[in-house]
C-alpha cells in the first residue's frame, strides 16, 4: 500500500464531514472485539486537514515551502 493510499484512509476514517463506516464496516477493525471500541469511538469524530505534499514539494523553492509550513503552523495554532 502506498503512503498516500494510507494517508488518505486514514482522513477517511478520522474525518468527521462524512460518513466512511461503510468503508471499514467488512474489515478486521470493524468486527474484531478487542478493537471495535475503539474503532465507533474514532471513526469519523475529528477536524482533518488533508494536505498534497506531492503538489508542493520538489516543484517549488525550499525557501517557499518553509513559508507554507509557518503558514499552516499559524493556522494550526487557531484551532
Amino acid at each position: 500500500m502506498g503512503k498516500s493510499f494510507a494517508a488518505k484512509m486514514l482522513y477517511a476514517y478520522y474525518d468527521k464531514t462524512c460518513n466512511s463506516s461503510k468503508l471499514f464496516d467488512d474489515l478486521v477493525i470493524a468486527w474484531d472485539v478487542e478493537i471495535n471500541g475503539t474503532y465507533r469511538q474514532h471513526l469519523n469524530q475529528y477536524d482533518v486537514i488533508c494536505l498534497d505534499m506531492t503538489n508542493i514539494l520538489g516543484k517549488e523553492d525550499p525557501h517557499d515551502i518553509v513559508s507554507f509550513i509557518c503558514i499552516i503552523e499559524k493556522y494550526q495554532m487557531r484551532i
